[in-house]
């Protein structure tokens, strides 16, 4: 349900928020739009002096760009030697926004291309728009074609589903597969010139019958792009034959198993697929680590298995200091810039099952990387590497680095009642909030670990808050007081909230519990605090001064 202030609330859909083991919280897998302005100071942090990704083509503009700048105008997708306005949000008519999916359709378009902006400084100064050029952004990769893993995502309606592509069903028991989804193993599309690409696991062995027919090495994570830029081609070209709109799989799929159990059986299946090209400009990440590479246009995700199928021929020959064929990634960790001057960090080591690469691989791509640190397993023996990332220039990236401000509406008092009105809703949607987080770390809903914080952390905080706005920082100040607040109510000997169990208690009876119980329910809760505090001193302590891994 989505409503907007003042209005009723209208129902669109209804989503079951999924937890798979590897989520820290229950998810819906979605996320709010960004507007085409520059986010402001308070929302980044004192590292950056621009808002942009530190390393990133937007770094690397003609002009830097400042916080808050408005994005008014931007290269045309249809004559690149032209820049034209943004349309008005159809979604916000009247609000004077720019239509940030308009944006977005043109950095995909224009994707591997110089790409000329013109912004509008917040101050006013100059009055004229600023004129910005960017550089292309390019994939980042570590040098290993990864496998490619069963089909896990048909969307309904979709060419997959009516191609009848096989996803994976999950039987009764946890994670146990009652059938497995499909597994791509090749990929043909025609040109618009009528030849055929051919993207194959093994190529050089399928057999290329005709001077026509180019065989290219099956890439799982680049082929969305690939066959993007194959509709791309037949779009130049104008090309209105629907046969040239196919897209020829041929798939492993398991047959269904046999009633009285016995091994599983496979056969290869060759199925055509319609192109949907309304769905090019979808955008669907990995953002947890069980997520699927995703071809909107195809209505299809598949997974991407952390075993390296082939070392890509631009690394050459690394020898122990590189990938290898049939290398099993463990563990991934990185080193990468956090500031405009150079400064660098690294992160935390990640496990890294079997058939989350697809994740992982989303986390380097980020140009702010220098470093990735690998375990792999390697014959049965863990070896580390230490990679630098090289920039693919054939393998485009639609994002520039640019760190855009979330699409909000501010709701402000219309008068002194309506705001005490406001602050009340507000805190009540915050102690509400609170409650609900408490229970789900009490029913394994969220990590306990990651949702703790202790008094290093909120010094950290209120740091950071403190640095940038001071009005952020009276809100945190606010909000940490509405926390303190619902925790001295719980039913917790010791706290206000035990006081209030034990007056209840004497409600009901008549007399107050005997002496023996209060000293000893006191001791618990005392013991139980005294145990919190430095539970949450232990991780305030592991999550600011170590690393884990």
């Amino acid at each position: 349900m989505y409503h907007r202030p003042g209005d009723k609330g209208k129902t669109v859909a209804y989503i079951v928020p999924r937890k798979n083991s590897s989520d820290d919280r229950p998810l819906i897998g979605i996320l709010s739009p960004s507007t085409p302005v520059l986010a402001e100071k308070r929302f980044i942090g004192p590292d950056l002096d621009n808002p942009v990704i530190p390393g990133s083509a937007a770094a690397r503009a003609s002009t830097p760009f400042e916080f808050e700048d408005e994005i008014v105008a931007t290269t045309d997708p249809s004559d690149p030697t032209k820049v034209t306005e943004l349309p008005p949000d159809p979604r916000k008519p009247g609000s004077g926004q720019r239509d940030y999916f308009e944006l977005l359709r043109r950095l995909q378009l224009l994707a591997g291309k110089d790409m000329t902006f013109h912004v509008l400084r917040k101050d006013g100064s100059p009055t004229e728009p600023v004129k910005i050029t960017v550089p292309p952004e390019f994939h980042n990769t570590l040098g290993g074609v990864m496998t490619m893993g069963e089909v896990t995502m048909v969307r309904k309606g979709s060419p997959a589903e009516k191609a009848g592509i096989q996803k994976t069903q999950l039987g009764k028991g946890k994670g146990n597969k009652e059938l497995e989804g499909d597994y791509i193993e090749q990929v043909e599309v025609t040109e618009a010139d009528g030849s055929t690409t051919r993207y194959t696991a093994e190529p050089g062995k399928a057999g290329v019958g005709s001077d026509k027919v180019k065989e290219v090495q099956l890439d799982p994570l680049r082929l969305p792009d690939q066959l993007r830029q194959w509709a791309q081609g037949l779009t130049d070209k104008k090309v209105v034959d629907p046969k040239r709109w196919k897209v020829k799989l041929v798939v492993k799929r398991q047959n269904p198993p046999p009633s009285g159990g016995g091994n599983r059986q496979f056969d290869k299946k060759t199925v055509e697929l319609d192109w949907d090209n309304d769905w090019q400009f979808d955008r669907i990440e990995p953002y947890s680590k069980d997520s699927a590479q995703a071809i909107p246009e195809l209505g299809l995700g598949y997974q991407v298995s952390a075993i390296v199928s082939a070392v890509d021929p631009a690394f050459g020959d690394l020898g122990d200091d590189g990938l290898r064929p049939k290398d099993v990634i463990k563990e991934i960790n990185y080193k990468a810039l956090t500031d405009d001057k150079g400064k660098e960090k690294e992160g935390d080591w990640e496990a890294i099952e079997p058939h989350q690469w697809a994740y992982a691989s989303r986390l380097v791509q980020s140009p702010s990387v220098r470093e990735v640190y690998l375990k792999v397993n390697r014959d049965g023996k863990e070896v580390s590497l230490t990679l630098t990332p090289k920039k693919m220039t054939d393998w485009p990236l639609a994002q520039r680095g640019l760190l855009l401000a979330q699409d909000k509406r501010l709701q402000k008092a219309t008068d002194f009642f309506d705001a005490i009105g406001l602050g009340l809703r507000d805190t009540y949607d915050t102690v509400m909030e609170l409650f609900i987080g408490l229970r789900s770390m009490a029913t394994g809903g969220v990590s306990v670990k990651k949702s703790l914080g202790g008094p290093l952390l909120i010094g950290t905080i209120a740091y950071q808050y403190a640095s940038i706005d001071f009005w952020e920082f009276l809100f945190f100040i606010g909000m940490i007081s509405i926390n303190l607040a619902v925790i001295n109510f719980l039913p917790i000997p010791v706290l206000d909230g035990g006081h209030m169990v034990f007056l209840l208690y004497e409600l009901v009876r008549g007399k107050p519990a005997s002496e023996n119980v209060r000293v000893g329910a006191t001791y618990v809760g005392l013991l139980f605090i005294l145990g919190l505090f430095v539970f949450v001193l232990y991780l305030d302590i592991t999550r600011i001064f170590f690393r884990s891994g």
